[in-house]
């Protein structure tokens, strides 16, 4: 008897459980939801930086080991990923897809952004993954990081736009961060932030640009009795507020923007011996061809080392030594570039791709203090700069040496007369303002 009712007691517990499953599947919370183009975008979940998502429910794990096999079909399949821009940023999870279930090949937006409810807005700085909805054909899961948003409200709006800002749609989001922020307190303009031998004076800052394309634009004065440093200029400048975003715009509301200018010396007569490479005579090679390269060198205490000098085209690397390269198999011109990894447990293959000839340059990150940048100049036969660096990115290996692609402007072909690599590291100064005293006269409409 006792047995019986042991099993009618099991029977009436996976029935139950499958219509506890059934209801779960079916029943759905209320939606934010917003269509753009015949594509709907439904807003999943809003995480703070470093926490992964996941559809996996807490008793996915319990009903795969209790229901029997008929019953599994029943448990939703589960996606799971994370993204994010930095430490302090946040992650906006969307379920996309077609409202007649067709593939989406390509996203509806362009570009997005976060504003406040009352439309203030932010800078559209962040960065995005996507991965799959957890089955094949199903809707794609895109992850959208925001660096800057209103943090002091409940909820802010995502705008999506064209790259031009004419608005796509939007969601209403939820802030998933602390609102309690201390504020900072501005100090009058102009004014003067000194960094050792170094003194920047903020003069005054303006908003330029247009209506859906606008900047700052602050002016600065240096002066410096160090030769070394006397008649640089700010390489950058970031924008902060109290609540932690970063970029621009940022809100008005707040009393204080934190102005951050960093300041490199990118010129090799300001470099000192221990601070810059020389390299002489280097013959480009043809496209599809590469030369292997062999200086070493310790630069104002940043070890590294040129690897190769490749023509137009691209080149593999399979695990640290071996290397091979191509020319294009269509001409892709001479601003194309692309690079990438892949492995399979033992053996790692890096590319490159340019359409000039390029050069590689690997820098130990154990030696390469947080904002150090490398800056190269290179000159022709004939003595003529060849114009802005240009770089394809870096990757970094298991041993935590950073692969960078080095090439410029205006060299499309033709051996080098002089390769100088410099090595900088910077001076930052930081100023308190009043976004009140910023002017806006400038922006054209």
């Amino acid at each position: 008897m006792k047995r019986v009712i042991l099993i009618l007691l099991g029977v009436a517990l996976v029935i139950g459980l499958a219509v506890a499953l059934l209801l779960a599947s079916g029943a759905r919370p209320v939606r934010t939801t917003t269509t753009i183009g015949g594509i709907e975008v439904e807003l999943l979940q809003v995480l703070p930086a470093g926490k992964p998502f996941t559809t996996e429910k807490k008793w996915y794990p319990w009903a795969r080991k209790v229901l029997p096999a008929r019953f599994q079909q029943w448990i939703p399949n589960s996606s799971s990923g994370s993204c994010s821009s930095d430490t302090n940023s946040i992650t906006v999870y969307l379920l996309v897809g077609t409202t007649n279930g067709a593939a989406v090949n390509q996203l509806p937006w362009e570009s997005y952004r976060a504003e406040s409810l009352e439309g203030e807005i932010f800078a559209s700085e962040g960065g995005s993954c996507s991965f799959s909805g957890g089955m094949a054909g199903a809707p794609r899961i895109n992850g959208l990081s925001l660096r800057a948003f209103p943090r002091r409200d409940p909820a802010f709006i995502l705008r999506f736009t064209k790259y031009d800002g004419t608005v796509l749609g939007a969601l209403r989001v939820p802030n998933p961060v602390k609102r309690s922020f201390s504020d900072w307190t501005p100090l009058p303009l102009p004014q003067a932030a000194t960094n050792g031998d170094v003194v920047l004076n903020l003069r005054e800052i303006s908003l330029k640009g247009y209506e859906v394309w606008r900047f700052l634009s602050p002016e600065f004065a240096l002066v410096s009795d160090n030769p070394l440093w006397s008649g640089t200029k700010v390489t950058y400048t970031t924008y902060r507020d109290a609540t932690g975003n970063e970029g621009f715009p940022l809100s008005r509301k707040e009393p204080a923007w934190r102005v951050v200018a960093t300041v490199y010396r990118t010129e090799t007569k300001r470099m000192q011996d221990g601070e810059k490479l020389i390299l002489t005579n280097l013959a480009a090679p043809a496209a599809g061809t590469f030369t292997l390269q062999s200086e070493e060198a310790v630069l104002a205490g940043v070890r590294l080392r040129t690897t190769v000098l490749a023509g137009p085209g691209m080149l593999y690397r399979t695990n640290t030594s071996n290397w091979a390269a191509a020319p294009f198999t269509q001409n892709e011109g001479v601003s194309y570039s692309t690079s990438g990894s892949m492995s399979d447990g033992k053996t790692e293959v890096h590319h490159w791709g340019y359409g000039r000839p390029f050069l590689l340059i690997e820098t130990d990150s154990a030696t390469l203090p947080d904002g150090t940048q490398l800056f190269c100049h290179a000159y022709d036969t004939e003595g003529r700069h060849l114009g802005a660096e240009r770089t394809g990115g870096y990757d970094t290996d298991k041993n935590g040496w950073q692969t960078r692609v080095i090439s410029f402007e205006n060299w499309t072909n033709g051996a080098l007369s002089r390769l100088e690599i410099l090595v900088s590291h910077p001076k930052t100064f930081e100023f308190l303002i009043d976004p009140a005293t910023v002017k806006t006269n400038a922006v054209k409409r």
